[in-house]
């Protein structure tokens, strides 16, 4: 068995890894990135939308080039009914290619020192009293055909290797934390572009809902409750994108489903060319990210925009948060370097995250016309919508404010109902903006404990 050492060991080579191990790369310290299939297939295959303007915050370059499926877009939202809808002009979406954006992610980590290990399987874990201190793998592709025996020594393992958290699930101290998510926590989505192969069908299809070419459509509530199907055709009627997902939940149609049944009924829609699909956690993020020897960055730490399930840059803004935290320390596993990751992200994008997934739950519970009822009363307006698209927190207006008066003049039980889910929304955001700086055990438990007795006050029935 071959030894290899490094300061930090990276598992999973997604945008989350990929990002780590840049991050922690340029940093200074000596990082390992492993992954389960080759490089050339690691990571999604899919187009996902984000805001451009996130990557500036975490340092990357803005995507560009064949990273780029569509940029400079507009949106418009509809109920499920397609009766109701929103126009948001250009909130500075851009379609990306996650492949090519974790290609270059990759690229980018080799040229600045990361040592890379594809087609690696983890056999064994290692410890030293609790603290994780090296992993046994085995070097072969998916088939089966075994190489190389190793094994990595390093300060600090990073899992990256998303909702299966192959490293979490063997660690109590941050598997406990976990061990409450339920299916209606998990969504299954699909996304696929597809070529255009009846242009009239399509540009009727468009003209019926007066929607232009190039437009995002967002159907939302699709199959009631969270459920959501996008549709985009492109402005020179070659290819159409789909996206549907829906929580994991037998009495809905799962993302998978609901695709298919989009494409059942509009005969335009022709043949694959790229897509893929998968489960992505929902609930608010771990409480700890991290324990002596080990963090959890992405899907893996539950560090996703559960209002519309993206997890892009949540990822990529707490690998940065990481590599901020553990700079210039000489044992980067150790406990209290690492709770300063923990802290930074809770008080930040944690407080953030917990905070819209109180709305997520409330979603789940709403039929297809009350959905509708979001829409007319003026709850579902730009500025929210905005905010969600951007993954910030939303500033109370005045119209808000009336908005909500008028809800409550039509339709007090809908408002009540509402008021009742979401009043905690406020007390969840302070609750993480307070999380504990020090790390303090017994400190940490009170939080923790807290943070479930406010998630579980606001876990509307469905």
């Amino acid at each position: 068995m071959t030894l290899h050492k490094f300061d930090v060991a990276v598992l999973g080579a997604g945008p989350a890894g990929a990002a780590s191990a840049l991050f922690l790369s340029r940093a200074g310290f000596r990082v390992a990135l492993l992954e389960q299939r080759a490089f050339a297939a690691a990571g999604p295959s899919w187009v996902n939308a984000v805001y451009a303007a996130a990557f500036d915050d975490v340092g990357l370059a803005r995507p560009h080039g064949d990273e780029i499926d569509a940029a400079d877009f507009d949106v418009t939202f509809f109920s499920a009914d397609m009766q109701m809808r929103l126009d948001v002009p250009k909130p500075g979406y851009v379609n990306i290619r996650m492949r090519a954006i974790v290609d270059r992610l990759i690229r980018d980590g080799f040229a600045a020192g990361v040592t890379g290990f594809d087609e690696m399987r983890l056999q064994q874990l290692h410890f030293t009293g609790e603290r994780l201190a090296a992993a046994d793998f085995i070097r072969g592709n998916p088939a089966g055909q075994s190489g190389e025996s190793c094994r990595i020594e390093a300060k600090l393992f990073v899992d990256c290797t998303g909702l299966a958290g192959a490293l979490k699930q063997q660690i109590a101290a941050v598997n406990s934390l976990a061990a409450n998510t339920q299916d209606r926590d998990i969504c299954i989505a699909q996304q696929e572009n597809c070529e255009v192969s009846d242009v009239d069908a399509c540009r009727a299809f468009l003209t019926r809902y007066n929607i232009l070419p190039g437009t995002l459509v967002s159907i939302l509530g699709t199959a009631g409750g969270y459920s959501t199907m996008s549709v985009q055709v492109s402005r020179d009627f070659s290819e159409v994108g789909l996206l549907a997902g829906s929580m994991k939940d037998a009495r809905y149609p799962s993302g998978p489903q609901m695709l298919k049944q989009f494409r059942g009924g509009h005969s335009w829609v022709g043949k694959r060319i790229l897509g893929g699909g998968g489960s992505i956690p929902l609930n608010a993020p771990l409480g700890t990210l991290t324990a002596p020897g080990i963090a959890l960055v992405g899907n893996a730490a539950n560090q996703v925009f559960s209002t519309h399930g993206s997890g892009v840059m949540p990822a990529l803004q707490a690998a940065r948060m990481l590599s901020d935290a553990v700079a210039g320390a000489s044992d980067p596993g150790a406990a209290d370097v690492l709770w300063k990751y923990t802290a930074a992200f809770q008080r930040s994008m944690g407080a953030m995250l917990a905070t819209y997934n109180i709305f997520r739950r409330f979603s789940e519970t709403l039929s297809a016309d009350e959905i509708g009822k979001m829409f007319r009363y003026g709850l579902m307006n730009e500025a929210m919508m905005i905010s969600g698209i951007r993954q910030q927190m939303p500033s109370p207006s005045l119209s808000d404010g009336l908005n909500a008066l008028l809800a409550a003049v039509r339709d007090p039980a809908f408002a009540a109902r509402m008021a009742k889910a979401l009043a905690g929304m406020p007390l969840v955001y302070l609750h993480y903006r307070n999380f504990p700086e020090k790390c303090n055990e017994a400190e940490f438990l009170r939080w923790q404990r807290r943070a479930e007795e406010l998630n579980a006050t606001n876990l509307s029935p469905r």
